[in-house]
């Protein structure tokens, strides 16, 4: 751990939060030692601290059958004392005691249930709180560090273990009394540490740990915090106007454009070569006229042709095997009714039309969120590769753009996926600039929709999946257990956290033995669900084995605290684990929303921290409708370019290519309507188009869009 690491390197105790131990008036320290393999403890230490006054008691077994002898003689021993309050380290003496109370007259046993109430594991205190310079958090390590003596310096729990052997054979006095002393170094070992710990619990007028303390300590929110990645570069605040002149004045670029530039004439030439500086080429591949021939008002053709106004649309051109810089040079008039007086332009739509054509700005959102390269780096090769520099903000717009073109399609995914058979769903953390939030996600088979809450709370989730009648299929956060709808519970989060355990647990036979008749059950059914499919007339033999699992688990007995964790778990969901039997097509696991939390999980890299509300919400708007796309193999860029904005129109895209679109590509040319951009029935291979509305007779339309 970093932490263990910077303890050692600095010679420093480390404390994080507060540790505390309970407080009492008499403190009792235990060490058991015993033969692991035999499961026989033989020698029992307590140190009694009551005050000033301090008494050591040992109990020693000649036998096994001595055990419970000597377990005897400590409840006695030590039951009467005032405020009890009993510390040890480790759980070696707690699960002794559980062991032996069985063996105990019927007398003792509830006087061992008090004991067990008043016991403290200090290892438990030290491991989330305190990080000693030490390689291990071992008894011995500890006191070695804290000054505490030891009859035998060098003597372990393995060197223990051969005395006792060594006595068994002898029954020599001074291996005897070589045990008793080590046991007793062992209570006073424990003694220190829980005194070292209650001198850093006591805070002065500071809230610090006193100077009583003869080590070096230091806390933990007291470290040099590194500020968040996205922050390192961003501009900083100063106190001092003047400071913050002369820092601008030592930007990279500045110097080069304004500093070295007067003192080495070279870096004229330079500088000229920069994008920034370098004249984009406006060299029109095409010019579209639009002119108008009656009054769209009263549809008079006595109309007064006026001032001529023009503009450039700088777009990207899509063919089969690349694509290419585009520039069209729009040219319209304005108009004047003599009839009616109505003054028009031949251009109808914005007054202030784009500088950018969809195609480009299409490139820049496919790369920036399907591809997942900043908004600066996609900038930065359009403007290298296409000679195109953009204004800083024009990616960021473009996202605008395609936000509120696919906003209804958003809202129309999510109300598909409310209607469909399944539903998954699953939830992750993201940071935004001033507060923390959850990102979620709902998916179907082929659908998936990303939306933002500012908590975990999971009280709206029952109005917000009302409509929805199928079979939710989720991890095992107890807000989903309020739904009323049926549930299937994720199974491989199931096996990854069973998996987890057995190897921090390899001792374990209770867990073991459970994880093994879990699994053999679960390979039986996942061997059919891979022959046969999700099919409930094949899966439903299954569904007797997983009953009487269920029930051996949940009736059983277990010792182990691990065990008895999975117990609850199969108790409270088990019959969650296995609806997927009873049901055609409904998986076992959350695969489907844990895919698609990972775009958001890449993308929040390079982004966390740096959201705000708005912002997030375009970039869900657009994962929604590209993650869709990718669930139903449709190319994102291509479906960006057909300017479809409707579900139909994507599943479409999905199912079949239209002939119009098939020839286009065999004969190398770009797809029809991809190059003019902001005119969505306007084609660019079309050379009359009609944009206002004409009378059903023989007159010329209003106004006419011809190429030059």
């Amino acid at each position: 751990m970093a932490l263990q690491a910077l303890a050692i390197r600095e010679n420093t105790v480390y404390v994080h939060g507060h540790p505390e131990l309970p407080d009492s008036r008499t403190q009792v320290y235990l060490d058991i030692e015993g033969l692991p393999e035999s499961e026989f403890c033989y020698l029992i230490g307590a140190l009694v601290v009551s005050g000033e006054t301090e008494t050591f008691h040992s109990f020693w077994a000649d036998q096994k059958s001595d055990e419970p002898t000597i377990f005897a003689q400590l409840a006695e021993a030590i039951r009467d004392l005032p405020e009890l309050r009993i510390f040890h380290y480790g759980k070696y003496e707690r699960v002794a005691l559980l062991r032996m109370k069985a063996r105990l007259p019927e007398c003792l046993q509830s006087t061992i249930d008090v004991l067990l109430e008043r016991t403290t594991n200090v290892l438990s205190v030290i491991h989330p709180h305190v990080y000693f310079p030490t390689y291990s958090n071992s008894l011995k390590d500890i006191g070695r560090f804290l000054g505490s003596e030891r009859a035998h310096e060098n003597a372990t729990g393995l060197q223990c273990i051969l005395w006792r052997n060594r006595w068994q054979g002898s029954k020599a006095a001074d291996t005897k009394a070589q045990l008793l002393r080590y046991n007793q170094d062992d209570c006073r070992t424990l003694k220190c540490i829980v005194e070292f710990i209650t001198r850093l619990a006591s805070p002065d007028s500071s809230g610090r740990a006193v100077s009583l303390v003869p080590f070096k300590t230091a806390q933990t929110e007291d470290l040099t915090k590194d500020r968040p990645r996205w922050e390192m570069f961003r501009p900083r605040e100063y106190a001092s106007a003047d400071f913050k002149r002369v820092v601008r004045c030592a930007y990279f670029d500045y110097q080069r454009e304004r500093v070295y530039v007067r003192t080495h004439p070279h870096f004229k030439v330079v500088n000229k070569k920069h994008p920034k500086f370098r004249r984009v080429s406006t060299r029109v591949n095409k010019a579209e006229l639009i002119e108008c021939y009656r009054c769209p008002q009263c549809q008079s053709g006595k109309i007064e042709k006026g001032k001529q106004l023009s503009h450039d649309v700088i777009d990207l051109k899509f063919f089969k095997n690349g694509m290419k810089k585009w520039i069209t040079r729009v040219l319209s008039w304005r108009y004047r009714c003599t009839k009616c007086k109505h003054a028009f332009s031949s251009e109808q739509g914005s007054h202030n039309p784009s500088k950018y054509g969809h195609g480009l700005m299409s490139w820049l959102v496919y790369s920036n969120v399907a591809c997942g390269m900043s908004m600066l780096r996609v900038e930065k090769s359009v403007a290298e590769v296409f000679g195109l520099t953009l204004p800083n903000c024009e990616g960021y717009r473009a996202k605008g753009y395609f936000m509120g073109l696919y906003q209804p399609l958003y809202s129309e995914i999510l109300q598909s996926i409310l209607a469909s058979p399944i539903l998954h769903i699953d939830e992750t953390t993201v940071r935004l600039r001033k507060q923390h939030g959850y990102v979620w996600v709902l998916t179907s088979i082929d659908k998936v929709y990303y939306f933002y809450k500012s908590s975990r709370e999971g009280s709206f989730l029952a109005q917000f999946l009302g409509d929805f009648r199928g079979v939710l299929i989720s991890d095992f956060y107890t807000a989903y257990d309020s739904l009323d709808c049926e549930q299937q519970k994720c199974l491989l989060h199931l096996v990854r956290d069973i998996d987890d355990d057995l190897f921090r647990h390899p001792l374990d036979l209770e867990l073991k033995g459970m994880a093994q008749d879990f699994g053999t059950l679960l390979r039986t059914t996942i061997e059919t669900v891979d022959r046969r499919g999700l099919k409930s007339r094949y899966l439903r033999k299954h569904k007797r084995p997983a009953v009487r699992f269920l029930r051996s688990v949940t009736e059983a007995e277990f010792s182990s605290p691990v065990a008895r964790k999975y117990q609850k778990r199969f108790q409270k969901s088990g019959r969650k684990m296995f609806t997927f039997l009873d049901h055609d097509g409904v998986p076992w696991n959350n695969n489907n929303a844990e895919h698609a939390i990972k775009r958001f999980a890449k993308y929040r890299r390079y982004a966390d921290g740096y959201f705000t509300e708005r912002t997030l919400q375009e970039y869900l708007v657009l994962a929604t409708v590209f993650e869709t796309c990718e669930f139903n193999n449709v190319n994102v860029l291509k479906f960006m370019l057909a300017k479809e904005t409707t579900l139909k129109g994507l599943l479409n895209m999905a199912g079949r290519r239209t002939g119009r679109h098939l020839a286009s590509e065999c004969a190398g040319e770009p797809d029809p309507g991809f190059a003019m951009p902001f005119h969505s029935t306007i084609s660019e291979r079309t050379v009359e188009t009609q944009l206002t509305a004409s009378p059903p007779t023989s007159p010329p339309p209003v106004g006419q869009r011809q190429q030059m």
